[in-house]
């Protein structure tokens, strides 16, 4: 197990995720990623860790927000495991 550590929203940071989840595919059937991404699920216009869960047949099993603030409701750590 590692952890990939890139800027907020940078598209490396998806890619490497994606060959990640890819490689790791190649050796265990069934796949858990949890973690904090920096991209609000709940904002639907938000959706590269939609796509690429959907690419790697997972889901997010978090649908409520992780992160409540007087302002605001997010939901920035999911947790995603395979179908």
């Amino acid at each position: 197990m590692y952890s990939l550590q890139t800027p907020r929203y940078s598209i490396e940071f998806w890619e490497k995720l994606n060959i990640s989840l890819e490689k790791a595919s190649e050796y265990q059937e069934k796949i858990s990623l949890v973690g904090d991404i920096n991209e609000n699920q709940l904002n639907i216009e938000n959706n590269k860790f939609r796509d690429i869960m959907m690419i790697n047949n997972m889901s997010n099993v978090i649908n409520d927000a992780t992160r409540v603030t007087h302002t605001a409701r997010t939901l920035l750590d999911p947790t995603a495991v395979t179908n």
